[in-house]
């Protein structure tokens, strides 16, 4: 929808790692925002109890890290 390309994804307990292709109209800040509220509203669809297991009604936590691709910092640095 946003064309957005998840070319990796890993998932560990707290936390989940993608490596993303996005469109350059978007900040990395508006990227994960939608990453975000989409994945949150699909997962509270599919599973409706989950909302009453949430502290504060909250699905996702507020920080996150992002780091591009560059010239010196390769696709390879990155993975």
């Amino acid at each position: 929808m946003h064309g957005f390309d998840i070319s990796e994804m890993e998932i560990d307990k707290g936390y989940l790692h993608l490596f993303l292709l996005s469109p350059p109209k978007y900040s990395m800040a508006r990227v994960v925002e939608l990453l975000k509220s989409v994945s949150s509203k699909v997962i509270r669809t599919e599973f409706s109890g989950v909302t009453q297991q949430l502290w504060g009604g909250k699905f996702w936590e507020d920080g996150y890290f992002v780091r591009t691709v560059g010239d010196k910092v390769t696709t390879e640095v990155i993975r």
